[in-house]
């Protein structure tokens, strides 16, 4: 039991005095001690040996040069034409990087960086695929732990999907690879020559049509068929929302939509009207990334390729004053929607692939219980009768006779007699002037009085 307990307390000082010792040192022959680097190990050989050769040393320097993977020369050389005067060498050691060096993970020793305090906060950029929540990065020999992202874009330079990101200091140094970018302090925006959508989109409409034909009992058949493609290409599409951001990678997709209108006229007048719609569309595989701003944290998910077709058939009667009499529909084929295409005016049911579905022609609007029939209203007798509704209410005959007043009589003139003038004649308000000044004085009282009076009547 006691040897057992001995071997372990060896095994774990061995172990102990291993990790302590994982860093490179490079050690000069004159003095033994070690340094961080093979230059500043040759540095201290030359200084020592300088010491006895103070004559030659001032018209020479040094320089570490290469010799295998465990030693160094340590070149001394002319000033004036870099010719080697003499060469020693320093050997790689193991050991604890002195104070002021770090090891920076690969056994080397480098300088300790100066590090922000803990809580600091930084901005960079960087590619999706460095981002992800709990992810610690190395800036300048510095952890940083990413906080949350801002906006993403398309670099359309380097063809690459960017995001804007925020990084807080943990106040300790870094042994991870370094980081590419550089550290901001106010948040990265959207640069200029970037896009959030980058797709490209065509679109072709082609129109023909035949007749009418007659045939010999008078019958005549006229054809109208509308086609049009619509073709939308690769592409990235980026949606920068308050809480997340949505990236889609597209391959394409291409939708085909056509409606052929036949129209069949009898020889008493009435007609038959039969429109057919096609929609064929065919998607291709999507990427979607998810990416919660807050955390940083990524999902994906990827869509197959779907192929989409619907067929729509409607057919209608009329008589011969162009009454519609009968309608029928029917359709076949898928109805997931997908991205819609445009169809243009639509016939019938309404094309779950298509983008809209409103008529023409007589069929100009519909419902679920029926069709549409058109009435004998126009907008004049619309409003027409709007009009006697409102003055038949209550408050419209109330405000139609209110403040009716009939007035009447003539401009007063009396005689008044006064001493020593006599009979003296008084129709100052019957003269030429004030003729001129009642109008206004009645339409100023006719105003108070009118607005007086409504506040009664509301009161």
């Amino acid at each position: 039991m006691l040897n057992r307990a001995l071997r372990f307390s060896i095994f774990l000082l061995l172990a102990v005095s291993s990790s302590a010792q994982s860093s490179e040192l490079w050690k000069e022959g004159w003095t033994n001690s070690t340094h961080p680097t093979p230059e500043l190990a040759c540095d201290k050989d030359f200084q020592q040996w300088s010491l006895y050769n103070s004559g030659v040393a001032s018209s020479l320097h040094v320089e570490a040069e290469y010799r295998d993977s465990t030693r160094y020369w340590c070149r001394y050389k002319f000033n004036s034409n870099g010719a080697i005067y003499q060469s020693s060498t320093v050997t790689k050691v193991s050991g604890s990087c002195p104070s002021g060096y770090v090891d920076n993970g690969s056994g080397q020793c480098v300088i300790e960086p100066q590090c922000p305090a803990q809580g600091t906060v930084r901005y960079t950029q960087g590619l999706v695929i460095g981002i992800g929540e709990g992810i610690t990065a190395n800036y300048g020999g510095c952890e940083y732990s990413l906080d949350s992202v801002t906006d993403c874009w398309y670099d359309l330079a380097t063809s690459d999907t960017v995001c804007g990101t925020r990084h807080v200091a943990t106040g300790n140094t870094s042994t991870l690879p370094e980081s590419t970018g550089e550290l901001e302090d106010i948040p990265i925006v959207i640069p200029a020559n970037s896009s959030t959508d980058t797709t490209q989109s065509t679109s072709d409409t082609d129109y023909t049509s035949t007749g009418p034909d007659t045939a010999p009992d008078g019958t005549t058949t006229e054809s109208q068929t509308e086609t049009k493609t619509d073709v939308k290409g690769q592409g990235t599409v980026i949606d920068n929302g308050d809480n997340s951001i949505t990236i889609k990678n597209s391959d394409g997709s291409i939708s085909i939509y056509s409606k052929n209108k036949v129209t069949t006229t009898y020889p008493d007048g009435s007609r038959t009207e039969t429109t057919t719609e096609n929609t064929t569309k065919e998607s291709q595989g999507s990427e979607y990334t998810y990416i919660n701003k807050s955390t940083g944290g990524i999902t994906t998910n990827n869509t197959s390729n779907v192929t989409n077709n619907y067929s729509q058939s409607t057919t209608k009667n009329y008589d011969s004053a162009g009454n519609l009499t009968d309608t029928s529909s029917t359709s076949t084929g898928d109805s997931t929607t997908g991205e819609d295409i445009g169809a243009g005016e639509g016939e019938g049911e309404c094309n779950p692939l298509i983008e809209s579905c409103e008529g023409s022609g007589e069929f100009t609007a519909s419902d679920k219980t029926g069709l549409y029939e058109k009435t004998d209203k126009t907008f004049d007798t619309v409003l027409t009768e709007f009009k006697t509704t409102v003055e038949a209410s209550p408050i419209g005959s109330a405000m139609n006779g209110f403040f009716d007043v009939s007035v009447g009589g003539t401009c007063p003139v009396w005689t008044a007699t006064v001493p020593v003038f006599g009979a003296i004649i008084i129709d100052a308000q019957c003269s030429s002037a004030m003729t001129s000044i009642w109008p206004i004085i009645s339409a100023v009282l006719l105003v108070m009085a009118g607005f007086f009076a409504w506040r009664v009547a509301i009161e």
